[in-house]
């Protein structure tokens, strides 16, 4: 399976390869349809990586 998503809340020059993410849901509308869709998006981690020591 493979999701289309976004990293939000960041600045692109912030971001690296390994960086680690969390998921944070948004509702999402889109012209000419009607309600709308709540959808995984991703900003940085905030606090250490998992694992980390």
């Amino acid at each position: 399976m493979r999701l289309v998503t976004e990293i939000v809340d960041c600045d692109p020059s912030d971001l690296s390869f390994d960086m680690p993410l969390e998921v944070v849901f948004r509702d999402l509308t889109f012209p000419g349809v009607e309600g709308r869709v709540t959808a995984p998006l991703f900003v940085p981690a905030r606090g250490p990586a998992r694992g980390a020591t």
